[in-house]
């Protein structure tokens, strides 16, 4: 019983994640299922390029459980490819289609074969977070677009993860503004508002920044098949940014090594966010005891020994019970047990839906720190 949550809202699930990368580009998703899918996700405001929704629905009937739903994806295609007119299109399946077991790449196969757009399968279901349907739509798309070039960019670099449900629109622009300001040429950019033609350049890039946790299977993928070596770490914090430049510079990880002793402060969210905290309290403040914890991805090979990778609602309360920590920064609607310590709030888009993200690029994570925090959590 422990994985029944009594006390938190269930997290966007990968459904969501589909929408959310298939709606900042010029392609076009179909879910597998019987009704219009539309998540209220942080999207681009309608005015924008890449405003409204691109996700659209099979409209599955009760008599397609025995007829088959190829022809109802098809369908689908063909109502919508003209209003899209699509770079690509992705197919996915929510929870009940799932169990039709439909084979959605020879649906995919056949509308490239009708129509000579690409179109390839995502691994979906519904079952599983909104991370893990980022992560599955990027490995999708590197998979069905990039090609190896024997042409480089000169200081040309990927951005590989970041979306609008980690952490806001406005910091997905930024960290594209950040690479530029760094001296670097962002050749495509994989969850925020991007063309295909961009991402079918991404071959041509030196190295990948991965800037969220899900953004680490398309970018092994483009190591072992395109050599294009990868950095896992967000822009975020003064310190830590400089660092992650210079290791962009030397296609190497930054050196991240956090300071000893018992937790005393608990990060809760996004684990390279979280990292990129962790270390911007250690470098720029003088703050170690600092845990990451997630209900989402937690990459061994970026995790500190302390981390955690939380399985059920009961794992964060023994953890804010028995933890020991001072302080906790993470979504409000997780603050929810008397146990926990004192909060202090940071949204994100797949647990509370609502919030106010704040600006985490660069030195600006700073400032929110010493807003935010009281002098005396700055000195633990």
């Amino acid at each position: 019983m422990k994985n029944l949550y009594q006390y938190l809202a269930p997290f966007l699930a990968d459904t969501f994640g589909f929408q959310e990368v298939i709606d900042v580009t010029d392609g076009m998703g179909i879910l597998e299922d019987c009704s219009p899918y539309k998540g209220m996700v942080s999207r681009a405001d309608p005015e924008a390029e890449y405003g409204g929704s691109r996700l659209v629905s099979a409209n599955l009937r009760m008599e397609d459980v025995v007829g088959g739903t190829k022809g109802k994806l098809l369908e689908a295609f063909r109502a919508n490819a003209g209003r899209y007119d699509p770079a690509f299109v992705l197919l996915g399946s929510a929870p009940v289609a799932l169990m039709i077991g439909t084979d959605l790449e020879d649906a995919a196969t056949s509308i490239t074969a009708e129509s000579g757009i690409p179109a390839a399968a995502v691994d979906l279901g519904g079952h599983k977070y909104y991370d893990s349907g980022v992560s599955a739509v990027l490995l999708a798309l590197a998979r069905l677009l990039v090609r190896p070039s024997e042409e480089k960019i000169p200081n040309g670099i990927n951005l590989l993860g970041g979306n609008a449900i980690d952490f806001a629109r406005h910091n997905v622009q930024a960290i594209r503004q950040w690479a530029g300001e760094q001296g670097f040429t962002v050749v495509s950019q994989w969850g925020g508002p991007e063309k295909a033609e961009n991402l079918k350049r991404a071959g041509m890039a030196q190295v990948n920044l991965v800037t969220a946790a899900s953004g680490l299977a398309a970018a092994r993928w483009m190591e072992r098949q395109l050599g294009i070596p990868y950095v896992a770490a967000a822009p975020f914090g003064a310190s830590w940014s400089a660092q992650v430049a210079a290791a962009l510079r030397r296609g190497e990880q930054p050196n991240s090594t956090p300071g000893g002793g018992p937790p005393k402060i608990l990060l809760l969210g996004e684990q390279l966010t979280c990292s990129a905290i962790r270390a911007t309290l250690e470098l720029d403040f003088g703050v170690t005891g600092v845990q990451v914890a997630s209900f989402f991805t937690m990459d061994k090979a970026l995790s500190a020994p302390e981390d955690q990778r939380l399985k059920s609602e009961s794992a964060l309360q023994s953890l804010l019970a028995e933890g020991g920590h001072v302080l906790a920064l993470g979504d409000p609607e997780l603050n929810v047990f008397p146990q926990a310590p004192r909060w202090v709030p940071l949204s994100h888009g797949a647990v509370g839906f609502e919030g106010s993200i704040p600006l985490l690029v660069g030195g600006q994570l700073n400032r929110w720190l010493e807003k935010t925090l009281p002098k005396e959590d700055l000195s633990l």
